[in-house]
Parts: C-alpha cells; structure tokens; sequence
C-alpha cells in the first residue's frame, strides 16, 4: 500500500458534522492509502475517452462483427482479472448492493447464452458486463473519500474532453493530440456542421460521458462528498459536451437531469439548496454557451424531424424492427451476446426490415435480443434494484438516472464500447454509493428543522 499525496476531500467528519453548510464543506488535506486495484479503476477511468487501439479493426464494417480491444479495453480486462473473485464473494456477503446483484444475474443469464452460442464479439460483450459489474461494486462500495476521488478523476477527465472539443471546434482543426487517439480530422459531419470528437470516434460518447459527470458530480457536492469546485467543473463541462454534440439523445438526457433538478429544488426541503442550484445553472451554461457556438447544427437536426420518423430517427426504426422480430422468433435464451448482425445477415426476411446495418439502437432491447426471456427478467430486477435505492438517495438518485437514459434508449454504443464500459460501471457505482452514504450536512440540518 502506497499513500497517495494531499489531496482536498471532505472528510468523514465533516460530512457527518452537522453543521448547516450548504453543499461542499470546507476541503481538507487528508492522506488516503490507495491499493493497487484503485489505481487501476483510476487509470481506467482516464483511459475511457483515449481511443488508441492495439487489436483488431474499429472501422464500420469491421467492429460490428469482430471486436477490437483499444487502451480502455485492456484495462478492464486487467481489472476483472483481479478484481471478478473478490467481487463475488463481496456480493455474496453483502445484500445491501441490489444493482451490483442485479447486475451479477445479468451476466450469468448472458453467460449461459454466450455458451449456446458463442463468437468473438460474444466474448467481447460477457467482458465489458463483467468489468460494468466490478467498476460499479468498487464504487458502490466506496466511502466517502474514495468515493470523492472517483468523482473528481472522472471529471476531471470529462473537462479534458470538454476542452478538447472546444478547441477543435474553435479552431477548425485537430490540436496534435494522436497520441491519445486524436485523427486527422476529429469532426463528425452533420450536412455542413461538424461536431468535434475529442480524442475518441464519435460525438456521442463523449455527451453521455458528460452526463453522467453532470449529474454525478452535482449530487456529489450536494452530499458533500466533494468540494463545490468539483461540481462547478463537472457540470459545465458536462454542457459543453452534449452542447457541442448535437447529440438528440444528449438533448433529452439534458432537460430530463435538469427537470428532476428543479423538482428536487421545489419539493425537497432538506436538499443543500446552494450547491443544487450552482450545480444546475453551471450544467445550463455550458450546455447553452457550447450550443450557441453553432446553432446552425441544432437546428439542422430539428429541420430533420420534420421529415418522417425513420429519418428523423437515423433508420433507428428500422433497427428497432429488426430486433422485434428476432425476439418472436428467438425468445427463450435469445440470440446470444454480439450476434445481433450475424442473425440479421443470416436471414433474408429480417435483414429486409431496415436499411441500416447496425445493431438496434436501444441498449435494453439488444440485451434482451441477446439473451431472451430471462435477460428481460435480469433487466426488470436491476430497474426494481434502482427505484429501491432511491429511498436512500433521495432526489440525487433519479437524476443521475435519467442523465444517461436518453443514451440507453436511443442509442447502443453504451453496450459495444469501452468508453460505455466505464461510463456505465461509474453510473451504476455513483447511485449505489449514494444511496448508501447517508445525506450531507446541509441535509441532515434541515432534516432536524420542524415541519
């Protein structure tokens, strides 16, 4: 064991003070020993954005039916081969962790159909579940000091990408940075606007990223885990991302966090008002402000919805189509993890449905093609498993929530990626920490006021 250097944390007791301090409470330099398997969470977690392939092809026609293992990739992949068999036996011993149980049946029901049918991409996919599992029971498990070192390196890393981002889109450019995956020209086109992709492929991923740094980072400082500095840098840099993506699936992701924000300010009289508040005028700005760079984008894709539902939807309808059908036909155990394309290209009348070629973009849907009946039934516990924690977490719980559902349900990459790998693993871990840690200081003083 190593001890890392002062860092400022909140700690325990000052969490537990008391005192009427809205929001993030003084910072305090406080030595932490950081075993090995937290360092590698953390260099994981910085890795998630930094798309630097080391096998395989991750161009179109090649990811969707052989996988490829970038950084991100590698790391999980070392993190539950050291992590799987301590996992367990934690789950086993602790009931008070239903996500990170739910999530446990999950893998086990895609287990048992990999093994009917495996693939390459099947082995792939049981991977990155297994690695969502243990990311969100170290961080489930957390305190709080672990728990505010997690927060802040994953924002940290999101305001890198927010900068990056910034500065391609400002510039017009790509700004030297191939070495963290950066490509000549770091832009996705959408009719004549371009949004930057940072150091990874595609927009999208780094909106989601942002998301869930947001909303993570908000209710972090509301439950003093971290300083207000922590929150501010979360959230604008949160709205940068999504504002800069012309993402639609970031945009409804984006009213739904600040919608249950506004509602845990109106309704709840015990949250720490201040940092809330600070918390969501931040995200508002940095989505607006990046928004406004070009408008023209946004309004591009509006113009689109016009147009019909399946190109509006990017053929998503289509896909969604697909995978309807391959459920009827193959309900008990489905498909299999990774061969959604295989079974499409492999049957003419499915293949038909849609003109695009791409796995159906609604992550629930995918899981329940690649697994059936019983994965649906995984999934139906993890939600109960969610709803059930935000008993303890309060309104902080569904924020985090719906930050990233518009991702999940309009979109796949979340499932296919590393970077959603880790994303996933921090969203699942942040609202069982949550729920677990108790509320902050602003909270509980509130809570001793006379109603």
């Amino acid at each position: 064991m190593s001890n890392a250097a002062p860092i400022p944390l909140v700690t325990d007791a000052a969490a537990h003070s008391g005192l009427p301090i809205e929001g993030a409470v003084r910072a305090q330099s406080v030595q932490i020993a950081i075993s090995p398997w937290w360092t590698l969470l953390f260099v994981t977690i910085v890795s998630a954005p930094i798309h630097l392939v080391f096998f395989g092809n991750p161009s179109f026609d090649s990811w969707r039916y052989r996988p490829y293992l970038a950084l991100v990739d590698l790391l999980v992949i070392a993190l539950v081969a050291t992590r799987c068999l301590s996992t367990v036996r934690a789950l086993i011993a602790d009931r008070r962790d239903l996500i990170g149980r739910a999530l446990t049946v999950l893998f086990l029901v895609l287990a048992v159909s990999f093994a009917l049918h495996p693939g390459s991409l099947g082995a792939a996919t049981i991977m990155r579940l297994a690695g969502i599992v243990v990311i969100a029971h170290m961080i489930g498990r957390a305190d709080r000091r672990h728990l505010a070192l997690v927060v802040t390196i994953f924002v940290v890393t999101t305001a890198f990408e927010a900068l990056v981002t910034l500065g391609q889109k400002l510039t017009g450019r790509a700004l030297g940075l191939a070495f963290l995956g950066e490509v000549g020209s770091p832009f996705n086109p959408l009719g004549t606007h371009r949004a930057p992709v940072g150091t990874i492929f595609y927009p999208y991923p780094l909106a989601g990223m942002g998301l869930v740094a947001a909303s993570i980072a908000i209710a972090a400082t509301v439950r003093a885990v971290v300083p207000i500095w922590v929150g501010v840098v979360g959230a604008v840099a949160g709205g940068v991302l999504v504002g800069l993506s012309f993402s639609v699936a970031g945009a409804i992701s984006a009213m739904a966090l600040l919608s249950v924000g506004v509602l845990a300010l109106k309704f709840d009289r015990s949250v720490a008002r201040r940092a809330l508040a600070i918390g969501l005028i931040g995200f508002a700005v940095g989505l607006i402000g990046a928004g406004a760079i070009d408008y023209g984008g946004w309004a591009w894709k509006g113009a689109r919805s016009t147009h019909g539902v399946e190109e509006a939807s990017n053929g998503r309808m289509g896909m969604l189509r697909e995978a309807t059908a391959i459920v009827k036909r193959w309900p008990l155990i489905g498909v299999g993890p990774g061969n959604f394309m295989k079974t499409r290209d492999a049957h003419p009348d499915i293949k038909a449905i849609a003109s695009e070629p791409q796995p159906v973009h609604m992550v629930p849907l995918l899981i329940v093609v690649e697994g059936g009946i019983p994965a649906a039934l995984a999934l139906v516990a993890l939600g109960v498993a969610m709803v059930a924690g935000f008993r303890r977490s309060g309104w902080m719980g569904p924020m985090i929530a719906v930050s990233f559902s518009g991702f999940l349900l309009f979109d796949h990459y979340p499932w296919l990626f590393g970077i959603g790998t880790v994303t996933l693993g921090v969203w699942f871990g942040a609202m069982t920490a949550l729920a677990q840690i108790g509320r902050g200081p602003a909270e509980q003083a509130a809570d001793a006021l006379p109603r």
